[in-house]
């Protein structure tokens, strides 16, 4: 069989085609598989077994008799002579059944000019190849199946999907509200009304219209603890009980306390990543504590009088409310999740990264569903202020309209704005979404992470850190620029940050980046920071689901070589699309989604 042919049930993609050996063996998450590689030498086996070889392990040999003995899980007796699972990373291979079978040879089976890798299944990583290794029975992709374009291989991990869109933005609380302000070319950036923002030189953000509680996304037992909630761990609560409602997933927390209906995943079987903020202190509650330690003639705190009696007036549970992982922890407590959880606190790129490691922790097997994404608010006294003395935000004046403020990659722009917002995705195993039934709205095929050195102050040169997220996830992903039909970027209108940006992207995309459309976010619903990822991701989704572009706002001219001027929304074919963004802690984070 020639190389670049199917071979053993898989084909490009991780479509099954004719024999699942997911039950042949299993490997290990870190990269210790039963299986192995033939002999590199000459390609034969050695000594009737096979080796196992892995990127940074020790090659092992394996007796042929104790192979079978090594299958776990309670799998049964497997015939070694019955054939087994072929990939081939090289050269022809000589011996063994028709294509989509596995070999049936007697003897072990011959690679001319190139070794021979037989896969297992499990979580096993880095099998390291060429461009494209398709895979077994639900399906695999890079970097776990990495290998030559159209060979297949057996389960090595599983594809995730995205089923459930959950966000709170400037134009209200959910999706629809959002994409359809996004069609309409309408943004959410305002004068500021939850503070008086009268002494700020940018008095403009988009804030989550009200009335907004999160007491009327959580069941009725619960509404207690909204007392405890900040502002962000209100937007995150909101955002999970759309997206689980728009995947149709049944939880606990959406579930009546006297139904009968279980929920739809254990919840040993739900994890949950959520991207954070620094969170900010309700100015009423710090400053009444804080007035009561105050020196004499008020000037200044006294500190000796806060450790005695101004910490007192905080209440009790005052600190709850401003932890980072409490957003997680409300999220998983009303819905029951039990399986892995954990808090990225990466500014801009922690919604991605978030969903990136909900995705791997799909993949390996440790859960089959996840919430995934981000949220804060920066729309408060303290939060406005650090980002104007950070410089990402304009100097507005008088100015009542945001949306011809904020100008992605035009080195003109006076700055970025901010706004309230959560975006988090429902992220689902492939074949528990499709045994379900579920809508699918694309596919995470690849993620890539990089970080940026220090860049001086005026900085208008390549980001390399964002560059290197980029690659990464095309890498991972199995896909050339060439592949990519849109850019979901970080786009902020913060002159610094968006040359690094843009140069990254004419590094990788050379002269196409001028044809490939940018869908630009940041003049609609401003920086959401921790929450950004999120929604990008969202927008992103729904683009592929709906092969449809948003418009896009822009009060100016942006850089050459940039799709990134005002424009209608319009239809498009989108088959793979690129979701990126920096941040301000030198942080970044690429995925790219599939039409699922």
């Amino acid at each position: 069989m020639a190389l670049g042919e199917d071979q053993g049930g898989g084909l490009e993609g991780g479509e099954d085609r004719g024999g699942a050996f997911g039950d042949i063996a299993r490997g290990y998450e870190d990269g210790e598989i039963f299986g192995g590689l033939v002999e590199l030498g000459d390609g034969e086996g050695a000594d009737g077994g096979f080796v196992a070889a892995f990127e940074g392990f020790e090659v092992v040999g394996v007796a042929a008799e104790a192979f079978e003995a090594m299958l776990l899980g309670g799998l049964g007796a497997f015939d070694i002579e019955a054939g087994l699972l072929g990939v081939f990373l090289g050269g022809e291979y000589d011996g063994g059944g028709e294509e989509g079978e596995p070999g049936q040879e007697e003897e072990p089976a011959r690679i001319e000019d190139g070794p021979g890798m037989w896969c297992a299944r499990g979580h096993g990583r880095e099998f390291i190849g060429a461009r494209g290794l398709g895979c077994g029975a639900i399906g695999a992709r890079p970097p776990y199946t990495r290998g030559v374009e159209g060979l297949g291989c057996g389960l090595m991990s599983r594809r995730v999907v995205i089923t459930g869109l959950g966000v709170v933005t400037g134009h209200g609380v959910g999706m629809e509200p959002l994409w359809e302000a996004l069609c309409a070319g309408r943004s959410a950036l305002r004068p500021i009304g939850r503070f008086d923002a009268s002494g700020f030189p940018c008095r403009l953000a988009a804030e989550v219209p009200e009335p907004f509680s999160a007491k009327d996304f959580v069941p009725k037992h619960y509404r207690k603890a909204v007392k405890v909630m900040a502002r962000d761990i209100e937007l995150a609560v909101a955002a999970a009980s759309r997206a689980v409602g728009d995947a149709r997933v049944a939880t606990r927390g959406t579930l009546a306390e006297d139904a009968t209906e279980k929920p739809t995943y254990p919840g040993s079987r739900m994890g949950c990543q959520i991207g954070a903020g620094l969170i900010a202190a309700e100015a009423d509650e710090l400053t009444g504590a804080l007035a009561t330690a105050r020196r004499e003639g008020g000037a200044g705190l006294d500190l000796k009088a806060w450790g005695r009696t101004g910490m007192d007036a905080l209440t009790p549970l005052w600190l709850l409310k401003y932890l980072p992982n409490m957003l997680a922890c409300h999220v998983t407590i009303i819905h029951g999740c039990e399986g892995p959880s954990n808090t990225i606190t990466c500014a801009e790129a922690s919604g991605l990264l978030s969903i990136a490691e909900s995705a791997r922790v799909i993949e390996r097997g440790d859960a089959d569903m996840g919430f995934a994404g981000g949220a804060e608010s920066k729309v408060n006294l303290m939060g406005l202020l650090r980002m104007d003395f950070a410089g990402r935000v304009a100097h507005t004046g008088s100015a009542t309209d945001g949306g011809p403020v904020v100008r992605p990659f035009d080195p003109a722009s006076a700055g970025g704005l901010l706004g309230e917002g959560a975006g988090l995705l429902v992220l689902e195993a492939h074949e528990t979404a499709m045994a379900r039934g579920a809508r699918v709205y694309a596919e995470i095929i690849g993620q890539g992470a990089g970080h940026s050195p220090w860049r001086e102050a005026g900085a208008m040169n390549a980001d390399e850190g964002y560059q290197a997220a980029v690659e990464n996830a095309l890498d991972d992903a199995g896909l050339r620029a060439d592949d990519i039909d849109a850019i979901v970027p970080a786009g902020m209108g913060i002159p610094t940050m968006d040359a690094g940006e843009a140069g990254a992207l004419r590094s990788i995309f050379g002269a196409r980046l001028a044809e490939v459309p940018l869908v630009t976010l940041a003049p609609s619903i401003g920086n959401t920071m921790a929450g950004w990822g999120g929604l990008q991701a969202a927008v992103a989704a729904k683009c592929v689901f709906e092969q449809r572009l948003p418009a896009r706002l822009h009060g100016g001219t942006p850089g050459a070589g940039l799709q990134a001027g005002a424009a209608a929304a319009r239809g498009a074919a989108l088959r793979h699309v690129l979701v990126a963004t920096g941040a301000s802690g030198g942080q970044n984070a690429a995925l790219i989604l599939r039409r699922g």
